[in-house]
């Protein structure tokens, strides 16, 4: 399947930030939303399938890759979804078909309970609506973490900065996001895998900090009962990281929702098995766009 030549944008938002943008294909909008820290690759089976059959975009989040980091007040759940409210309005976009993976979930959920006229359907992969490391492995990882990760970058930014990048960029990070259900280490492509480690070690730590910090005091209950448009939820049942009971949370809360649980399908479902993953995102969005 040949990958349809890109555009590329340049979206200026309200702090002088900017959003680097690729637009792909044809016909309704798609916009994808990858999770924290990652890059476009995360989406890249999925760029290329449904580029067939709309114009699918997709964008780098404030402070990542090409996209600028801006006002550090912006670097929230709500400061990105105010982002991505901006793309739409810039780039003229109506009745988009939204997805989000991971930490994309919140943001879109975000955006489509606020908006629901500007959007045709939701689709929402391995996400969460409040935060998903409470009780990961047992413990509460951010409430142990965050302190003393803070703590060393503000007595020795440099230092903090060169230990953290090593860490990150190596195969033991890789392994042990396998090892956690970030990962299904037998079906994905090691490539994507040391693409994204590349990219963590890459993401200024000051981008990455206030992110992870909104991520774990996000709390989404409220947002995701206010959704209305068609919405199809996505999770894998070897995912540690976001696992079904969070799934079957978001369905219980969004009246027009549907839930499709991928077998050995882990954090990043849409890498394990990106053709059944972008069946069930085209025949939803050809759905949708058929029940006006």
């Amino acid at each position: 399947m040949k990958l349809i030549e890109k555009k590329s944008h340049r979206v200026t938002l309200r702090d002088g930030a900017s959003l680097y943008v690729e637009e792909r294909g044809e016909g309704q909008p798609v916009i994808l939303i990858y999770g924290l820290a990652c890059q476009m690759n995360h989406w890249g089976k999925q760029i290329r399938f449904l580029s067939q059959h709309f114009k699918v975009f997709s964008y780098d989040l404030r402070g990542h890759s090409k996209s600028t980091q801006g006002d550090p007040s912006h670097l929230t759940v709500d400061g990105l979804a105010l982002d991505l409210l901006e793309l739409i309005d810039q780039l003229n976009l109506n009745n988009v078909h939204l997805a989000g993976h991971s930490f994309g979930v919140p943001i879109a959920i975000n955006v489509a309970s606020k908006n629901p006229h500007n959007f045709k359907s939701l689709s929402l992969l391995n996400g969460f609506i409040h935060n998903p490391l409470s009780n990961f492995l047992g413990f509460n990882l951010p409430q142990i973490l965050l302190p003393h990760l803070k703590g060393l970058n503000k007595e020795d930014p440099m230092a903090f900065k060169k230990v953290w990048t090593r860490f990150v960029d190596t195969p033991l990070s890789a392994l042990i996001g396998g090892l956690t259900g970030g990962f299904n280490l037998k079906l994905i492509d090691l490539k994507d895998i040391e693409i994204y480690t590349r990219g963590v070690a890459q993401i200024d730590i000051n981008t990455f900090l206030p992110l992870f910090e909104s991520l774990t005091q996000y709390e989404g209950h409220y947002q995701a009962a206010k959704i209305s448009c068609p919405t199809l939820i996505i999770g894998g049942d070897q995912d540690d990281l976001t696992p079904l009971k969070f799934q079957q949370d978001i369905h219980q809360l969004i009246p027009k929702s549907e839930l499709h649980i991928v077998p050995y399908g882990s954090h990043c479902c849409q890498l394990d098995f990106p053709e059944f993953v972008n069946l069930l995102l085209q025949n939803h969005f050809l759905t949708s766009s058929n029940k006006d």
